[in-house]
């Protein structure tokens, strides 16, 4: 059996765990056993304790994996070379020690070119030709590596030959073996192979126990490898060699050899380099120290297929799951990068919503009834926490990706707002319901009572007089949303003004019967209700607004240290890609060259439209927040002219208004027009470019579109708010009070006494319609 300890940073008896293993060996986490079962070898399985580990870390991760023939030091150097001792189980018998791909997370953190935290993990794989496994078996394993490395160290041991190449023969067959995009079976064979070094990794050969000098008309190990062992025209013993040394730099985007001496002579200290490191050899620890530097030299964050998107620790628990169980071990089935990318990106999207709904949930803890605007402060409040949880745990995916998602959470959250909003205006009606009932009873029975009796009422201003009572005990008693406080008294006084018309005769027999005093109180009962329904609705779309601008601000952000990232990695890749091409040069693979150097033009061509696409996503979403910071500074400046309307007639007020108005429109509109000029300059110059790149941009045009909808759309609804709050202030509404009470009336005069707090909007009211007022010769009487 195998054994191992499970991981924990910072303990130094911690050893690395199978990632996943043959079909014939079981892990035990409970005793960090490996044994081996009767079980004939036919597939792989995944271990979870690994997949649990792996979800734990949080950021991108650079995979560095070994492989090559069994017995050669594997473990050993891999753990060496990030100065993990001992965390790779190490054999010193003929039988393999390491069966299937083993894990070990380094505790240590490493910079990007970005300067971004990466964390590196290893990978040690199954030794190629090992004596228990077959042919199968070792294109599996490799294969796999092959799809989750960043970094493959390739180590075998002795003078590299062309016959050396024939145990490397099936490298030749990973474009078969490995298709890099979804849409592989439409896309030319030749560039489908060029587009899998991007997702490949870095490929080392480290030679091992090296003793013989580098032939003069080669300067170091690197140069004697294409000149002398990948070069066309030397002997080979196979038919498909060539295919290996063309796989070799052609599928993976770097190459580089290094040559370590023996370690020692002495078989103990081989046994045991870990145990007796004081023994060997001063050449090797020198050039173990090199290999060191250069090894980290190459560290990169594992890319995925998606421009712009990282592999964190959670994607590749998801990847090697996929490539294991839909794929490598089914016979026929081949493993899709893209597809595979793809799939965890939608799983994790929908988790992440999920997981975010039930945030938000657990945060809107509020008390029914309750004022809207409490909502609306629990709901920010919940809604800014969620987005935190959101963005965290989309590190690593695409803005466009993260903006699409966003969008649907968005729409999750105005789902929940206007269900807490109904239900806070069920509560506040069947609340107010009962208070007005309540009133009726204490308040306005007696009085009716006593009309109706042989005494009669003294005076129609005792009428009024319990109106009052009954108004302010309702105001200072009343809870829940405003809008439908206001509606609910609204609704009382019209079942009250149908009650009328039993005593109304006798109302109109009071000696100080007042037909405009009963109009004025509807007119004032019906604009209240009118007001706070428009403040209800404007503080919805201020709302809706703020959100919108951290919204694009968050973006702007991200998708500029995206940007950042992508240029630094460009730079790098084009400098690999340069490299590759003078390899595949010095070792006579001129086609390959050819069909490399046209994929760097076509490559630098679209790399060059993507960073201009993403510049006018970028401006468009600047112009989107600088509509939403021009919205507040309007909202502000009607303010300050809606103060000044005691002091201006309602002529001059309105007039102002709508210049306001005017000026304002025409500024939005401005802003409006650059907003929708950038969705068309990407249509219709970037065809090329969204047809020949990956998908992942492929949606970027209508999302440019979409978003300058919604900014056109949420200008409109404010603009529409806004005037009816312009004609509430201005003595429009009173057609529509008109219209509610079903006559041509006066509805002025007493509004602002009876309403001292709303005076600024009723007085404008009055003033407008006094000529209407003197016109009507006969009223309905319209109190409670």
């Amino acid at each position: 059996s195998l054994g191992a300890v499970s991981q924990r940073t910072g303990d130094k008896t911690a050893r690395a765990i199978p990632l996943c293993l043959p079909n014939n060996y079981q892990w035990d986490s409970k005793t960090c056993q490996c044994v081996k079962t009767n079980e004939v070898r036919c597939s792989l399985y995944v271990v979870e304790e690994a997949l649990e580990e792996l979800r734990k870390v949080k950021g991108p991760v650079c995979t560095v994996a070994v492989s090559g023939p069994l017995r050669k030091g594997k473990s050993y150097i891999l753990s060496e070379a990030f100065d993990q001792p001992e965390v790779f189980p190490l054999g010193h018998e003929f039988d393999p020690e390491t069966m299937g791909i083993w894990i070990w997370i380094v505790p240590e953190k490493y910079k990007d070119l970005s300067g971004q935290d990466v964390t590196v993990v290893l990978l040690d794989s199954e030794g190629v030709d090992a004596a228990l496994s077959k042919g199968r078996d070792d294109y599996q394993i490799f294969t796999l590596t092959v799809l989750l490395a960043s970094v493959l160290i390739y180590n075998s041991s002795g003078v590299p030959t062309r016959r050396d190449l024939d145990s490397l023969h099936f490298i030749s067959k990973l474009s078969e073996r490995i298709h890099a995009r979804s849409n592989w079976k439409e896309t030319d064979k030749k560039k489908e192979e060029e587009f899998l070094h991007r997702t490949f990794p870095f490929f080392i050969w480290l030679l091992r126990d090296e003793v013989l000098s580098i032939p003069r008309d080669c300067k170091d190990i690197k140069d004697y490898f294409l000149k002398k062992v990948f070069r066309q025209n030397a002997p080979r013993s196979r038919s498909d060699v060539p295919d290996v040394a063309e796989g070799i730099l052609k599928f993976f985007p770097g190459f580089n050899a290094f040559a370590l001496s023996p370690p020692s002579t002495d078989p103990n200290v081989l046994n045991n380099p870990n145990t007796k490191k004081d023994q060997l050899q001063p050449q090797f620890l020198s050039e173990l120290e090199q290999f060191k530097k250069m090894i980290k030299s190459m560290l990169v964050p594992k890319q995925s297929s998606t421009k712009g998107e990282l592999v964190n620790g959670e994607g590749l628990a998801a990847l090697v799951t996929h490539y294991v169980y839909r794929a490598i071990n089914t016979p026929d089935v081949v493993p899709n990068v893209q597809v595979a990318w793809d799939l965890f990106v939608k799983d994790k999207c929908s988790d992440t919503i999920k997981k975010c709904q039930q945030k938000y949930n657990e945060l809107m803890d509020l008390k029914l009834p309750c004022d809207n605007a409490e909502i609306h402060l629990c709901h920010e409040s919940a809604m800014e926490e969620t987005k935190d949880l959101f963005m965290a745990e989309m590190s690593g995916i695409s803005t466009t990706t993260v903006e699409k998602q966003l969008r649907e959470l968005k729409s999750f959250f105005k789902k929940r707002l206007n269900e807490w909003k109904t239900e806070n205006s069920r509560l506040t009606r069947q609340f107010c319901d009962d208070l007005l009932l309540q009133l009726k009873t204490k308040h306005l029975d007696p009085v009716i009572e006593q009309l109706q009796g042989r005494e009669g009422l003294d005076s129609f201003d005792d009428m009024l007089h319990v109106y009052r009572q009954i108004k302010d005990d309702y105001e200072t008693s009343a809870l829940g949303a405003k809008d439908a406080i206001a509606e609910a008294f609204s609704d009382f006084h019209s079942a009250r003004t149908a009650d009328t018309k039993q005593y109304r005769d006798k109302l109109k027999q009071l000696k100080d019967f007042d037909q405009r005093a009963a109009r004025e109180i509807a007119a004032a009962v019906f604009i209240e209700r009118e007001r706070m329904r428009l403040e209800e609705v404007n503080a919805g779309l201020q709302q809706e607004n703020r959100t919108m601008e951290k919204e694009m601000q968050m973006l702007i952000a991200r998708s500029e240290k995206e940007k950042a990232g992508l240029l630094l990695l460009k730079e790098e890749m084009m400098k690999k890609e340069r490299e590759q091409s003078q390899n595949m040069q010095q070792a006579g693979l001129i086609e390959a060259q050819q069909q490399r150097e046209t994929y760097i033009k076509e490559n630098q061509a679209l790399g060059e439209r993507l960073l201009e696409v993403q510049n006018e996503n970028e401006e468009q979403m600047k112009v989107m927040k600088s509509i939403s910071e021009m919205i507040v500074v309007h909202q502000r400046e009607k303010e300050q002219l809606l103060d000044q309307m005691e002091t201006r007639s309602p002529e001059e007020l309105t007039e102002s208004m709508k210049e306001l108005e005017r000026r304002q429109s025409e500024e939005v509109n401005e802003l409006l027009i650059k907003l929708e000029a950038r969705v068309g300059g990407i249509k219709s110059s970037g065809r090329e470019y969204f047809n020949t790149t990956l998908k992942d941009d492929e949606n970027l045009p209508d999302m440019m579109t979409s978003r300058a909808q919604i900014a056109r759309d949420l200008h409109q609804r404010l603009a529409e708010n806004e005037r009816n709050q312009r004609d509430l202030t201005t003595g429009e509404i009173l057609k529509q009070v008109l219209k509610f009470m079903g006559d041509v009336a006066p509805v002025v005069g007493k509004v602002a006494a009876l309403h001292p707090t709303y005076s600024p909007y009723a007085m404008p009211v009055a003033s407008a319609v006094v000529s209407i007022a003197e016109a009507v010769q006969s009223l309905d009487c319209s109190i409670m």
